[in-house]
């Protein structure tokens, strides 16, 4: 194999894998509300599919409040009880999951 072509197959791999984790837009991190709807955004990821958007009432995600899948990249979700609440995200070709946001309804 030719060592030009082999270096840019590398590039191109890390590449995707270092700028596709798509990550949140909405809401901010220690972002506090008064309503129990939250719209959640994030940056879309072109070698995604669907996105798997998770909620949790603990930052490990022990808790998980709801797992939801969509081909968008929002969603909005009905809290039905206040309190503080962690989110993260992840396309469906990723391995690993976004930094987590923490979410406050007061």
């Amino acid at each position: 194999m030719n060592l030009k072509i082999l270096f840019f197959t590398l590039f191109i791999y890390w590449f995707g894998f270092t700028f596709s984790q798509g990550g949140f837009v909405l809401p901010k991190n220690g972002q506090t509300q008064e309503a129990k709807s939250v719209y959640f955004l994030w940056n879309p990821n072109s070698y995604s599919g669907s996105y798997k958007l998770q909620i949790a009432a603990d930052s490990n995600f022990n808790e998980r409040i709801a797992t939801i899948t969509t081909i968008n990249n929002y969603y909005t979700y009905e809290f039905s009880n206040f309190g503080i609440y962690y989110c993260r995200i992840k396309g469906d070709n990723e391995t690993s999951w976004s930094l987590s946001r923490k979410i406050e309804l007061l």
